[in-house]
């Protein structure tokens, strides 16, 4: 037992050191090349928006509609002044011959306190972390009022390009879901699964394939009574049966919720939240005060979809400490066009940080006190190759968000081929065969009662591992642990799931354990102190010890230690403690349970041939 728990002291000390098992911390936004021709799409790819991203040096704002550039303060910022006014100016000159609208980047633009939004959650990243964020303000969205293709635009990215003030302009990659197998037939009714035995959502169980959320359960807060959580999706079906038992707070677009395109975000939600009872499947964290979803979806000038400025608007929303979980990805990223893609539409899928867009908002999120989950989406590819130009090397640029691949869901542990990996993707859980909400038969069954036995893709790892997340961090909170942000969350993670045990060269990270992580928390939250007294005669000691459960959580033992600097002591007898002597130490332990306040009493005889130190631990 001392050496299980000083595994726990260990590893509890190393994450409130901020000492990562991936990287140490969050790093200073990279600025983006735009000579690079990783943005280049297919000439027939369907475009919604151009992102530009001007230079941080100087402040391009919305003036009356009209975009300009506020006047500098400083000489270094005057000196650049006209060069910028002149862009701003060639800009709206660009693009007067598209169909296009300019809207900021992040926000609502009709918001009049944007601006001043945008200023404090950057403020903030740099008093939480010391990090230089990116200047939200001078990320500004070209909407198309109908989609068009890459080959269309490209020349007029090139000339934007060009403009001395412009950091980077290009084309954001579609937008999709990573989810492979959500079509397969689901079950009618409440067929799915079996939960007595947890059955096809055996991701939830105890064993080295599963993420311990039977024994996180046990622990106060494990179903996530204390924590919330936001799903940032496609749609989702609000009135399926198992989601009714929680109150909810849903950003969307006006779709129909009873449509395909509500699967994706109804099968994410059931694994977090889809009600403990007697059908259907077990979410989570089903005890969250109020169930959030957060639609990708942006209808102003036209309609389309946006994952860095929802990931941004649904963290505005969020407290710190709370989750949010994004499965959707980029299409079209670099093409690497591994052999395993065999012509998969997926090939070369990329996570949503992978854009300028997109890790600002990534990074806005965790600074201000966030933990944010991402899928690693289904591209089938190495994110440390050379053609990433760094994005995904932690020592470069790090956000601070898990980014989640997709292990099998049996012993194989490994790598699902399809799954990106590589040193950046340091968490997974399954992707494929998972059981949730969604798709089924709408002729057989109503659509508020479908489930599926075929949801996954890095899709269903990202809820799996966010819920984990979610869980964990509830139970801390539960304990009067200050939250984990996300870099702390990540490395707490690392430290106690599951090591992948199989095609340890595609990298996806470990699998959460729950019960674990609460073990290491709990450690660190455990205090105990000691008081004693001491008789001595004939070279005999004599010793009455108390100790006391000091801390708010419940104490498995004690361990008290005597230094007797160099002498040999011996043991004649113990009462209420197991003594084991070690050269010139004496150590005595306890099993006794102790619930905070309560007190544990012991006494010791023997002959000592000097005075000890003594000194208590607990656990």
């Amino acid at each position: 037992m001392l050496i299980h728990k000083n595994i726990f002291r260990l590893a509890g000390a190393l994450i409130l050191a901020g000492v990562a098992t991936h990287v140490s911390a969050m790093r200073d936004y990279k600025p983006y090349q735009k000579e690079s021709s990783a943005y280049q799409l297919a000439a027939d790819t369907q475009v919604e928006m151009i992102t530009v991203k001007f230079k941080d040096e100087q402040k391009f704002r919305l003036c009356k509609r009209e975009l300009c550039v506020l006047p500098a303060d400083t000489a270094t910022l005057r000196a650049g002044y006209a060069t910028a006014s002149k862009d701003a100016a060639r800009l709206k000159q660009l693009i007067a011959k598209y169909p296009v609208s300019l809207i900021p980047g992040f926000g609502d633009p009709a918001d009049p306190q944007l601006e001043q939004k945008n200023e404090q959650t950057r403020s903030r990243g740099l008093q939480k972390f010391g990090i230089h964020m990116a200047d939200m303000n001078n990320y500004y969205s070209l909407i198309f009022t109908e989609p068009t293709q890459f080959g269309n635009i490209s020349d007029l990215i090139k000339r934007i390009n060009r403009l001395p003030s412009v950091e980077i302009a290009y084309a954001e990659p579609p937008l999709k879901v990573n989810s492979v197998n959500l079509a397969m037939p689901g079950a009618s009714g409440y067929a799915v699964p079996s939960l007595t035995t947890q059955g096809s959502q055996a991701y939830l169980d105890n064993t080295s394939n599963g993420i311990h959320s039977i024994d996180g359960w046990k622990w106060k807060g494990g179903k996530g009574s204390h924590v919330e959580v936001m799903a940032v999706d496609t749609n989702i079906n609000i009135d399926h049966v198992e989601l009714t038992h929680l109150p909810y707070s849903i950003i969307w677009w006006s779709g129909n919720s009873n449509s395909a395109i509500a699967d994706h975000g109804t099968a994410v939600a059931g694994i977090l939240f889809a009600e403990d009872d007697s059908r259907g499947v077990t979410g989570i964290v089903n005890e969250v005060p109020l169930l959030r979803f957060y639609s990708a979806r942006y209808c102003f000038i036209a309609c389309w979809y946006d994952g860095g400025r929802a990931l941004a608007a649904a963290a505005d929303i969020m407290s710190v400490g709370d989750v949010i979980t994004m499965s959707l990805g980029h299409t079209a990223g670099p093409d690497l066009n591994p052999p395993e893609c065999n012509g998969s539409l997926d090939c070369n899928d990329i996570p949503v940080e992978w854009t300028s867009k997109g890790f600002t908002a990534t990074q806005a999120a965790v600074a201000n006190g966030i933990v944010v989950l991402a899928s690693a989406s289904n591209g089938y590819v190495n994110l440390d190759d050379p053609i990433y130009n760094d994005a995904f090397n932690l020592n470069v640029r790090d956000s601070g968000a898990i980014i989640v691949g997709a292990t099998q869901s049996d012993s194989a542990n490994g790598n699902l081929t399809f799954s990106n990996y590589g040193s950046r993707v340091t968490a997974r859980a399954w992707g494929h065969n998972v059981a949730t909400l969604g798709k089924g038969d709408p002729n057989t069954t109503p659509w508020d009662e479908m489930f599926t036995s075929g949801f996954g893709g890095t899709s269903s790892a990202a809820p799996i591992v966010a819920g984990a997340a979610a869980s964990i961090q509830s139970i801390a909170k539960a304990m009067g642990h200050a939250p984990l942000t996300s870099v702390e969350m990540r490395d707490l993670i690392s430290l106690t799931g599951q090591p992948q045990i199989a095609d340890l060269s595609r990298s996806i990270g470990e699998m959460p354990n729950i019960d674990a992580a609460a073990k290491v928390l709990q450690a660190e939250m455990l205090d105990c102190n000691m008081s004693y007294n001491v008789a001595q005669s004939g070279g005999y000691g004599f010793h009455s010890v108390q100790v006391t459960n000091v801390s708010g959580g419940t104490m498995n033992g004690w361990t008290v230690y005597l230094d007797f600097d160099g002498h040999q002591p011996t043991v004649q007898w113990t009462s209420g403690a197991t003594a084991t002597v070690n050269g010139d130490r004496v150590m005595l332990e306890s099993s006794e349970v102790l619930s905070p306040g309560e007190n544990d009493y012991f006494s010791l005889g023997g002959q000592y041939p000097g005075s000890a130190t003594f000194s208590v631990d607990c656990f």
